[in-house]
């Protein structure tokens, strides 16, 4: 109970409170266009190079925490740069879009990553499959 309390504590949307009483939620202020679903699913991606396809790149796995029709938030074992473009390769995922730029990253741990994703129409210059 107290991983999920931290995970949530550190995602920045809730502030729980333990009180003598039990525990209280807060909501902070949502920017977000489109409402959240909480949507868990193991998937790949690729780091585009340059914005590119890269097909020596090999795949990463990804574990989605909630999606939108607009982005993704997701845990990553290793780090991706804010700006950077990705492809999701496999995946169940219920998205229009296979690809997406990172929007933020928050370090859970030593091996976590939080990232945000936003959904983009295409990969530059490249419309075939990766």
């Amino acid at each position: 109970m107290i991983k999920i309390i931290d995970a949530v504590n550190k995602g920045g949307d809730m502030n729980i409170k333990k009180t003598g009483k039990g525990m209280i939620f807060r909501r902070y202020n949502n920017k977000r266009k489109e409402s959240r679903h909480v949507f868990s699913a193991t998937f790949e991606y690729k780091v585009l190079n340059n914005g590119k396809r890269n097909p020596g790149n090999r795949p990463l796995k990804g574990v989605s925490l909630n999606v939108s029709k607009s982005g993704l938030c997701m845990y990553t074992r290793g780090p991706i740069e804010e700006g950077q473009k990705l492809i999701i390769t496999k995946s169940d995922l219920p998205v229009s879009s296979d690809t997406a730029v990172v929007k933020w990253i928050r370090k859970v741990n030593n091996e976590l990553y939080k990232t945000g994703l936003m959904f983009i129409d295409s990969v530059d210059g490249e419309m075939d499959s990766a």
